[in-house]
């Protein structure tokens, strides 16, 4: 029969116990640690968030709050535009109903009529109507005084007794030239007399007309003038008006990104408290877990020891062989037995046991 040798390889027994221990203390965690969590409890602790801290909040309320702050701003401006456009309007109007073109065309032809001179064309015009009418009863007078002196002379030379010589023929001509000088001064006076006042009427037409001509130019001008100042100071308040509604405009931008801003300024601060609530709550879970590792960090900690640890060796032999006599098997087993007490000694005293 072949022989059978077998080898058992131990490590020092106390080494064993330790790592038997090891394995123990393990086993008995996994299985506390399964209870727990059956329990819904379990090992590690759970993550958590710090909540909003109340600035930002507050500043998320405030952000919704100033949602739309500009639009009364902006109602404003576009209320005052408005104004100023309708004033700009009235401006206009009013600068429009000052054109004076046509006063000013009627004071030029008032003066182009004042320059004109006097023609005897126009004596008929300035003559007075009853001027004709005078001369008549004038010549009138003259025919009846001069048949007065007529008569007068003749009397006279009958009186004498020389109407048919020769100086009454004398007498009687001398009448009648001074009768003619007298109806031809007096028609010229008379005439005379009319074309002066033909030509004062002229005159005084002309100077009329030069006044006239020139207060509608000054009317046309002050007229102009008071339209003009209206219109420019209307234009004026049109302007301000509008500059006024962009302002109002622009103070809501400004309001509002003013808001904005210090929301965004109140938000940071939450922000920074949150930080530091979640640092808080994130250490926090860093120490709770590290100690509830630690007895696992343990465990591992004693393994690597153990890993580390120098282990003696003990070898157990056993041999197979042919059936011996009754007597070589006693002798057999005897020797066998003390071959390894032996050895057992010997692995005993490598570990000082």
């Amino acid at each position: 029969m072949a022989e059978v040798t077998e080898q058992i390889v131990r490590e020092d027994p106390k080494i064993e116990a330790y790592k038997l221990a090891l394995l123990a203390s393990g086993k008995s965690l996994n299985e506390s640690a399964g209870a727990n969590r059956a329990k819904g409890n379990y090992l590690m602790p759970d993550y958590k968030v710090a909540g909003m801290d109340p600035n930002q909040i507050s500043a998320m309320q405030m952000g919704e709050q100033g949602i739309g702050a500009y639009k009364p701003y902006l109602q404003s401006g576009v209320q005052s535009l408005s104004a100023g456009a309708r004033t700009m309007g009235e401006a206009a109007d009013v600068l429009r109903g000052s054109d004076t073109r046509n006063q000013y065309t009627a004071a030029q032809e008032a003066m182009n009529q004042a320059s004109q001179r006097f023609t005897p064309q126009m004596m008929q015009q300035y003559m007075d109507p009853f001027q004709q009418g005078v001369v008549q009863n004038t010549m009138f007078e003259l025919n009846r005084q001069a048949q007065i002196a007529r008569q007068g002379l003749a009397s006279e030379a009958s009186a004498r007794g020389s109407r048919g010589g020769s100086g009454y023929a004398v007498m009687k001509a001398e009448l009648e030239r001074n009768l003619q000088q007298q109806r031809a001064k007096t028609l010229t006076d008379l005439y005379s007399q009319g074309y002066g006042q033909a030509l004062s009427a002229f005159n005084n037409d002309q100077n009329r007309m030069l006044n006239v001509g020139q207060g509608i130019g000054a009317l046309a001008t002050g007229q102009f003038n008071i339209g003009n100042t209206m219109a420019q100071g209307l234009g004026a308040l049109g302007t301000q008006s509008g500059n006024l509604g962009v302002q109002q405009a622009a103070m809501g931008q400004t309001a509002q990104g003013l808001g904005q801003q210090d929301t965004s300024f109140l938000y940071g601060l939450g922000a920074q408290n949150q930080k530091q609530a979640q640092a808080i709550l994130d250490a926090t879970r860093a120490t709770n877990t590290q100690r509830a590792m630690e007895p696992y960090q343990q465990l591992s900690y004693l393994s690597d020891i153990y890993k580390g640890a120098p282990s003696g060796s003990q070898a157990m032999s056993q041999q197979a062989v042919a059936a011996p006599s009754p007597f070589q098997q006693i002798t057999g087993l005897g020797t066998g037995l003390l071959a390894t007490g032996a050895a057992i000694n010997q692995a005993g005293k490598g570990f000082g046991v």
